[in-house]
């Protein structure tokens, strides 16, 4: 009798050690996922989003958090990580704050989700040709009527919308739009996508006019004139390919690839007639 109570014991023992160490594994490998992420954190985490919903935080830790935050965020991130990471419970915490935060961008790698490769290919593209045209873009686009539409597709918190309209009655639509575009990578690595979905939605001229792919008929089709005449680069490159041709290129092929239509600031008040 004694030694099937003995048993039973070890047995119960057995498997909530083996709960144990499951748990314990899953922990580690929850930690080492956000650890891989640390870059990533520290160059588009905004502390102040999160820290006030982490329990267990010291109070003076977070005052001083947010004071770097205010002149350093990348620091203030830094020592908010190396905080979060001395405690595996601060670590499950984070992880879902982050996720009701919105932080996409840090919950779906964390959560091995992975977009296929033409939305990643999309996503690159448009990040790349966003980028060029980033100082032209700040002079035309309504930066509301793009921010409203980032918020209702999760782009953007309340906090950010309210900060951007703040801005805009504040300084004006170009201090607006330059914090605009310091803020839209934030939360989701596919941001370049639904901002420039947000931007068709709301200017589809200049979605046509960024876009290489555009063709002649969507250039027409919203009011934009095709010009023929192509770029200086365009034609010293069609000069030297001229005495560069190799097997038989045609050396005018380089003239036939688009390149973004440039945004003109006269064409900005399209859209409110």
């Amino acid at each position: 009798m004694a030694s099937n109570v003995y048993l039973q014991y070890k047995g119960k023992t057995n498997l909530q050690h083996g709960k144990n160490v499951q748990v314990t594994k899953l922990q580690d490998d929850l930690r080492d996922r956000v650890l891989s992420l640390e870059q990533d954190f520290i160059q588009f985490l905004k502390p102040s989003d999160v820290i006030f919903s982490i329990q267990g935080l010291d109070d003076d830790f977070i005052d001083t958090l947010i004071e770097t935050e205010s002149h350093d965020r990348k620091t203030a991130v830094r020592a908010l990580m190396k905080e979060i990471l001395k405690d595996e419970g601060l670590v499950t915490q984070f992880v879902y704050v982050l996720e009701t935060q919105g932080y996409k961008r840090f919950i779906d790698p964390i959560h091995r989700t992975f977009p296929d490769k033409g939305t990643t290919f999309c996503q690159e593209y448009f990040e790349f040709i966003i980028k060029c045209l980033k100082g032209e873009l700040i002079e035309v686009l309504d930066a509301l009527t793009i921010c409203g539409n980032l918020y209702q597709n999760g782009c953007r918190e309340l906090r950010d919308k309210e900060d951007i309209e703040a801005i805009y009655s504040r300084s004006g639509r170009t201090a607006a739009c330059q914090r605009l575009f310091q803020i839209a990578r934030r939360r989701k690595a596919n941001w370049a996508l639904l901002f420039v979905e947000a931007i068709k939605e709301s200017q589809e001229y200049v979605k046509c006019k960024m876009d290489p792919s555009s063709t002649n008929e969507d250039l027409k089709r919203t009011g934009i004139v095709v010009r023929q005449e192509e770029p200086d680069v365009v034609k010293a490159f069609r000069n030297i390919s001229q005495w560069t041709t190799v097997s038989g290129e045609n050396e005018g092929s380089y003239s036939k690839r688009k390149l973004p239509q440039t945004i003109d600031k006269k064409e900005r008040g399209r859209d409110s007639k």
